[in-house]
């Protein structure tokens, strides 16, 4: 038998109060007293009373949904995760829920059930978010977007163009005389694109020869190994730059590369593994602080939906950088 849905009215009975004052008590809203407003709360809980969603959407037009688009084959990267538990966090204060969304769902159907959505690293194939903004609803773009046709309401990110030039002249300036980058691969994005012009700058700035390999962001450790088992011997480098994450980590384990008497001593992560990576006394890795990251992008996402007033159009978040021991020269932190 189905238990009878216990609504706003069935507690304001229960308790003698108005309708008006439990509804403000449970929605934090209003002049109710403390004491009153912990009544109602655990009463509502040992009832079993759940918010009607689609009443609350239609009372305030607003349904307490936020979507995160997240790029295709990065399951297995810290990064996306911290990211994505940071935005819940930041919405989840707020009373709102996260959907983690398909690029290929039905759009036309989701923008009638979503507040807003936030995109982490848009690529130029990426075409729901652009119904999303047609449509009128909020799009957050984490780290960018890959061109300047693409208009979105707010974009909070990391200047990786000035990090990665930053390292790759320290390495140099440390000794290093022939850096390569493993550049992110089938990754449109604003993000590849800011680190191999931040290479190539920190390269030309001295005179330098910008060699430049590509590697899958989603590659496995067998696939990397391949890799530099391949263009090591054959370009001979002496500093390797990853722009993907946790790569730099299996270069060192595997060859122990960033040794200082190794044949590669400067060993560079874009994005840091928290585990191999950041904390390795032997490898410079740049650390974004994707939970806060995804914290201050949800804090912005919240404030554009309740206010309808964008903040600033972008928002830097400042990445610190995690320098190895033995790197003579070591260029700002953040």
């Amino acid at each position: 038998m189905l238990r009878k849905r216990v609504t706003i009215p069935d507690l304001a009975r229960e308790l003698g109060l108005s309708v008006g004052t439990v509804s403000n008590a449970l929605n934090d809203k209003g002049r109710v007293s403390p004491e009153t407003r912990e009544l109602v709360v655990e009463t509502a809980r040992q009832r079993g009373y759940s918010r009607n969603q689609s009443a609350a959407a239609l009372r305030t037009g607003r349904h307490d949904l936020v979507s995160v688009y997240l790029p295709r084959h990065t399951a297995d990267l810290s990064f996306y995760m911290e990211f994505t538990i940071g935005l819940s966090i930041s919405l989840g204060k707020a009373g709102v829920d996260l959907l983690i969304a398909s690029p290929e769902a039905n759009q036309d159907r989701r923008s009638g059930i979503i507040d807003g959505a936030v995109v982490v690293d848009w690529n130029k194939g990426l075409q729901a978010p652009l119904e999303l903004l047609a449509a009128g609803i909020p799009v957050l773009a984490a780290d960018g977007v890959p061109d300047d046709s693409i208009k979105p309401t707010a974009i909070v990110s990391t200047d990786y163009h000035e990090l990665v030039r930053n390292m790759t002249s320290a390495a140099i300036a440390s000794g290093a005389k022939r850096p390569l980058l493993v550049a992110p691969d089938e990754f449109d994005t604003a993000w590849q694109h800011d680190i191999i012009t931040g290479f190539q700058a920190a390269c030309r700035e001295v005179e330098v020869e910008a060699m430049q390999s590509s590697f899958p962001v989603g590659g496995t450790a067998t696939e990397l190994i391949e890799l530099l088992e391949r263009v090591v011997p054959e370009l001979r480098p002496d500093c390797l730059v990853f722009g993907g994450q946790r790569l730099a980590g299996i270069a060192h384990v595997t060859f122990g590369y960033g040794e200082p008497d190794s044949a590669i001593p400067w060993l560079v992560s874009c994005a840091g593994d928290p585990l191999t990576e950041i904390s390795s006394p032997v490898i410079t890795a740049a650390d974004p602080a994707p939970l806060g990251f995804g914290q201050r992008c949800g804090q912005v996402l919240l404030h554009i939906i309740e206010s309808g007033q964008p903040l600033p159009h972008t928002i830097d978040w400042p990445a610190q950088v995690n320098w190895a021991e033995h790197w003579t020269v070591t260029g700002a932190t953040e």
